[in-house]
């Protein structure tokens, strides 16, 4: 399939047979989220509401509401009865219309891969056996979230190795604000320079960017310096996470890899594009919305 974005990989996705709709394909969110909007015109069934769950950005919280899709298809493979939260999608001009997300619920059933450079996404069978690791290419094993999110351990030049979500619907990489303060990273903010974040607990302005000396995921692979981010407050995705999460690696830089997922080995594997992968790219404006 062809991505519809240069930077976050959205695709054209049909619901209930009405469509297309553009769809974030979401790496970092364990549900399908479609928007309220678009729950409307399909006049889609609210199967349940109550309660209020945790994202980041805004004040931190959004009301839950759940329905299932009769079905899902895109790239000629469907799925039926699929269970999705109902939200509003917080819109941002720095980037076209956002209908929803396709998160891990869907995206499991298959092996993945996104290809940035080429601006595909390939959905192969799940048991289908993957390329053969060439010269340069990086396959890192990730450890699972409670809160349904892929981890990896991550060097940003301190002491110690943290943990990184990788996720592919958020377009800024991210440090946590505890990292922030913890390891003494002030020095290395961006002074004068602050962006407007939209994320599913609503949007927050003057959010501080950081830039940091290096971003290398542990076990290898290239060695990235003086990488931009952008530092938000991550206690939402830890108090379901089972442990720390330190920061999020976005598409800012996946987008130097063809990332393929291997949700049956629990790896993902980083195969270089090309591109001058020392290059951090323009400073960040906006993370992807969360779920």
């Amino acid at each position: 399939m062809v991505l519809s974005d240069s930077l976050l990989p959205t695709v054209d996705v049909m619901l209930n047979g009405k469509g297309p709709f553009r769809f974030v394909i979401d790496s970092g969110a364990g549900f399908v989220v479609v928007s309220d909007d678009v729950a409307r015109t399909l006049k889609l069934r609210r199967v349940a509401a109550g309660g209020t769950s945790r994202g980041v950005s805004g004040t931190g919280r959004f009301s839950i509401v759940y329905g299932v899709l009769d079905k899902l298809a895109l790239g000629g493979m469907s799925m039926d009865s699929v269970p999705t939260y109902i939200r509003k999608i917080h819109e941002t001009s720095q980037r076209a219309k956002v209908d929803g997300y396709i998160g891990l619920s869907v995206l499991s059933h298959f092996r993945i891969a996104v290809d940035y450079e080429r601006r595909v996404l390939e959905l192969r069978p799940a048991d289908e056996p993957g390329q053969p690791i060439a010269e340069g290419d990086v396959e890192i094993p990730y450890r699972m979230t409670n809160g349904g999110m892929m981890s990896v351990r991550a060097d940003i030049g301190t002491e110690v190795a943290l943990n990184f979500i990788v996720d592919t619907g958020a377009s800024s990489t991210v440090v946590s604000s505890r990292a922030f303060e913890r390891y003494n990273l002030v020095t290395k903010q961006h002074k004068g320079v602050a962006v407007r974040v939209v994320g599913a607990g609503g949007v927050t302005d003057n959010v501080p960017v950081v830039v940091l000396d290096r971003l290398q995921l542990q076990g290898g692979g290239r060695l990235h310096e003086f990488v931009r981010a952008i530092v938000l407050d991550l206690d939402p995705v830890n108090e379901t996470a089972g442990f720390e999460q330190s920061g999020i690696v976005g598409s800012d830089m996946l987008r130097f890899f063809r990332v393929e997922f291997d949700f049956a080995r629990s790896t993902i594997v980083f195969r270089p594009n090309g591109r001058n992968l020392q290059a951090p790219g323009p400073a960040p404006p906006v993370p992807g919305d969360r779920t």
